[in-house]
């Protein structure tokens, strides 16, 4: 009989087709296997088995209770009543369970305005960045502030977040969990695993390789994306305005046809263009999200703003 285990894990692959040990006593139960250990559901394969694990201790546990693992992530807020700055919030799991992730030593935050023009957090000195920070630390900054300046417009604002461990020397790191470590001012990502093989000093990339941050970094655990939708700086201002004209004009007329409420009527498109961004924006569909904001401006620019 053959046997499946189902990793408990994402970032651990599952392996088909275990031929042994026998893992017939287990079956439909979890077990805890691997150098790093890893939580793994049995399940019965009608195929004939192709990989041998070799020797393995093998802990029955009582359910698949997935570790908690390394992910940067973050989240953006601004206060529309005070439209100054852009928060960003690192909330990423610092405390948890991946082999290497004790310490760490690059954090880069990259800030992109609707103008298209770059601004760049980094704890690396050579990203010549525009705000040095530091990388993360236990009760270290968790809040970055992106501060709008007269260039500033309303539109999309687009994050993108980088944090990496150091590398150390007591870890056995493992190629199928794609490491990236931070050494000695470069990033290196993992080829083969092993223990006490210094990325620094492995000049045939027997184990580690230089590695640059692209945008395939974002699919990994080590970055992330987040867009906000910004509409303080002038938008909200014109919509304001243009809700007090539709009121002072159905105040003068309360029983008046709407269809001759002119700015009712703009006042109107305004706020069904604004939900209509609110929910593209709810769908991430960033495109719909940039024609709502063109519109929301040839809206303000009919002259209700004036």
């Amino acid at each position: 009989m053959a046997f499946n285990l189902i990793s408990c894990n994402s970032i651990y692959p599952s392996i088909t087709g275990i031929d042994t040990p026998d893992f017939t006593a287990y079956i439909d139960s979890v077990v805890e296997i691997g150098n790093p250990t890893q939580s793994y559901t049995v399940e019965k394969d009608e195929e004939t088995g192709v990989v041998n694990l070799g020797d393995i201790t093998i802990t029955e546990l009582n359910a698949c209770v997935p570790c908690v693992n390394f992910d940067a992530k973050i989240s953006l807020e601004s206060d529309s009543c005070n439209c100054a700055t852009l928060i960003i919030n690192d909330d990423s799991i610092y405390v948890n369970s991946i082999p290497g992730f004790e310490s760490y030593g690059y954090r880069k935050i990259i800030i992109t305005p609707p103008s298209g023009a770059e601004y760049v957090f980094s704890s690396e000195e050579s990203d010549e960045p525009d705000g040095l920070i530091q990388p993360y630390f236990d009760g270290g900054q968790v809040q970055f502030s992106y501060v709008f300046d007269e260039l500033d417009e309303d539109g999309v604002y687009k994050v993108q977040f980088y944090t990496f461990p150091n590398w150390d020397g007591s870890v056995n790191y493992n190629s199928l969990l794609g490491h990236i470590v931070y050494r000695a001012g470069k990033l290196y990502k993992i080829v083969s695993s092993g223990t006490n093989h210094d990325p620094l000093f492995d000049t045939e990339n027997e184990f580690w390789e230089e590695y640059e941050i692209t945008n395939s970094t974002l699919a990994t655990r080590y970055g992330e994306i987040k867009r906000k939708v910004i509409l303080c700086i002038s938008l909200t201002q014109c919509g304001e305005k243009l809700v007090k004209g539709a009121f002072c004009e159905s105040e003068t007329s309360p029983c008046g046809d709407l269809c001759g409420n002119k700015k009712y009527q703009q006042a109107l498109k305004y706020q069904v263009v604004k939900e209509a961004i609110r929910i593209s924006e709810c769908k991430n569909d960033w495109g719909a999200v940039s024609k709502g904001i063109e519109l929301l401006k040839n809206i303000c620019s009919c002259g209700g703003c004036k």
